[in-house]
């Protein structure tokens, strides 16, 4: 994963970028990066993630909140949030947690 490890091991605080445009659409999220133009797409379950990184928080606290909504594995639900988060991070969409994670 090309994120920082060792942020997400720490526990670090993470956040939405500054800077989206967000339409909901059915159940699925279409966000646009204002500074580079480009537009993304999130599922369900992106969508979700989504809505808790409005506030920060952790990638622990994210996987918790994760297996707590959806029939799904820790191990599971850490591994594809930690590629997604990386994903997001990769676009440009996430950035460190300003104060206290939530």
């Amino acid at each position: 994963m090309s994120m920082n490890d060792a942020a997400l091991s720490r526990n670090e605080a993470l956040q939405r970028a500054d800077g989206l445009l967000t339409a909901a659409v059915n159940d699925e999220l279409l966000m646009m990066s204002v500074e580079s133009g480009t537009y993304f797409n999130l599922n369900p379950v992106g969508t979700r993630i989504w809505e808790l990184l409005e506030t920060p928080t952790t990638l622990e606290r994210l996987v918790a909140q994760l297996v707590a909504e959806y029939e799904v594995a820790p191990a599971t639900a850490r591994d594809e949030a930690e590629r997604f988060l990386g994903t997001l991070h990769e676009r440009g969409l996430l950035k460190p947690g300003d104060g206290t994670a939530a």
